[in-house]
């Protein structure tokens, strides 16, 4: 049994008939019966009430006006500049991702007019610009000239995509990626079969 007594600012796990067992860094374990044990939890504590929040785990109130005396702001300013302007960037993806599947899917084909699956392409362009994205942010908080693409790669893909919507072109993978891509998915394809049938 067990109970926790207070004597003022200490806190003390009091334990009553009980083992405990101790493992030592050999791998040697030791086993010690007790009437009557005492443990000090002040250190647990003090390291709970000492809790960092990162920037992203803050608010974005908190991120447009931080506190001066905050020890992680105080450390790395520019992690908390990045994440905010990510988060006023990240929105826009999901327009950039619908423009672009509006821009591979311009022009009515058959399957075996076109070249590779709009689908495809659409995902490898999306994941692509995507990848940008990510990188941008992940040096933002180092080189402030960074924040500018968080904003930047949205605005260009979508410039893009818009054109090629406006001028009924129909956005494609360069023909030697696609042909990749084909034969690619090909022996995948081949092994899958091969699989299944071993």
């Amino acid at each position: 049994t067990g109970s926790i007594v207070e004597k003022g600012d200490e806190k003390v796990l009091m334990m009553n008939d009980g083992v405990i067992n101790r493992k030592s860094v050999t791998g040697d374990l030791s086993v010690i019966r007790f009437t009557s044990y005492a443990f000090d939890m002040s250190a647990f504590l003090s390291a709970a009430n000492d809790i960092t929040l990162l920037p992203k785990d803050r608010t974005t109130a908190y991120l447009l006006n931080p506190d001066p005396n905050d020890k992680m702001f105080q450390r790395e300013p520019g992690s908390y500049r990045a994440e905010l302007n990510q988060r006023f960037a990240e929105w826009s993806y999901s327009l950039v991702f619908a423009l672009i599947a509006l821009a591979v899917a311009g022009d009515a084909r058959s399957h075996r007019e076109a070249r590779i699956n709009p689908l495809i392409t659409a995902i490898a362009i999306a994941l692509f610009v995507r990848w940008l994205g990510f990188f941008a942010a992940g040096k933002a908080d180092r080189v402030s000239y960074y924040i500018y693409l968080l904003y930047g790669i949205p605005l260009i893909a979508s410039a893009v995509s818009i054109w090629f919507i406006v001028s009924s072109r129909t956005m494609e993978l360069p023909v030697s990626w696609a042909d990749w891509l084909t034969n690619l998915a090909k022996r995948a394809s081949d092994n899958w079969t091969a699989f299944k049938l071993w």
